[in-house]
């Protein structure tokens, strides 16, 4: 498969899997559609919900932005680990950015 439409493919079920995770929570009385309506008042684009529905949906968008940068700071580490620990012979890109080259002067080999 062109490595273009495995990353569109990966972006698209990361935007699926991000859509339902706002979307579910133990309150099964806050809709999506009210979590994206809190989230654009936030933005100042509409008005914000009623009471305590616009803290859930902050919260809520608040767990989405740290699972995704907990995500990012796990594969982070794991590439520096890797090309630590074995130098040569890990994957060099992540995210499409070589990073070769900025960690190869740390190697204690």
């Amino acid at each position: 498969m062109h490595p273009g439409r495995l990353a569109v493919l990966l972006g698209l079920a990361l935007l699926a899997i991000a859509v339902t995770s706002v979307g579910l929570g133990p309150s099964s009385s806050v809709e999506l559609g009210e979590v994206l309506r809190g989230a654009l008042s936030k933005l100042h684009l509409c008005a914000p919900l009623d009471g305590s529905l616009q803290v859930i949906a902050e919260l809520r968008l608040y767990k989405l932005l740290v699972s995704i940068g907990v995500g990012a700071a796990l594969d982070f580490g794991a590439l520096l680990v890797d090309r630590l620990v074995l130098p040569g012979v890990g994957a060099t890109q992540v995210g499409g950015a070589d990073v070769h080259g900025d960690i190869q002067g740390s190697n204690l080999t």
